[in-house]
């Protein structure tokens, strides 16, 4: 698959409509970014940068996409976070979602033991994530 943008829509099935306008609501004076879209914008850096720890692999030139491979973490992760800047307590659930996306991110840049990758091409395979075992071949890494 391609890589693309990690949206708001994305956050669909994790987060409520109205958990999502409300933490986009949160800002002050209306005149600031989009809180949501900010912490999208950071976590899709942190996540390439993971992903950048591979020689192998080449990221796509458009720093604002990612593999939707590692969007059912992603959107772990930013939920956490929207939830945390209100003053309710995050799930159990939650909590454990999050923990479980911090692993799966800090593994990204695992290749699967054995014989090393072949040289890059559309035949090349990567897994990461040990406990995920995603295959990222270079078709849908450019």
């Amino acid at each position: 698959m391609a890589w693309r943008k990690f949206t708001k829509n994305d956050l669909a099935s994790v987060l409520s409509q109205h958990e999502i306008d409300a933490y986009s609501a949160s800002v002050a004076d209306g005149t600031q970014a989009d809180p949501v879209e900010g912490l999208i914008t950071d976590t899709t850096a942190m996540i390439r940068g993971y992903i950048a720890k591979d020689p192998s692999v080449r990221l796509n030139s458009d720093k604002s996409t990612l593999p939707p491979e590692v969007f059912a973490h992603a959107k772990h992760f930013i939920a956490f976070d929207v939830v945390a800047r209100f003053p309710v307590s995050n799930t159990e659930e939650r909590r454990l979602a999050r923990e479980s996306a911090e692993k799966f991110f800090k593994n990204l840049p695992a290749v699967e033991q054995g014989e090393p990758p072949p040289p890059f091409g559309k035949s090349s395979v990567i897994v990461v994530g040990e406990e995920a075992k995603i295959a990222l071949t270079g078709s849908n890494l450019i």
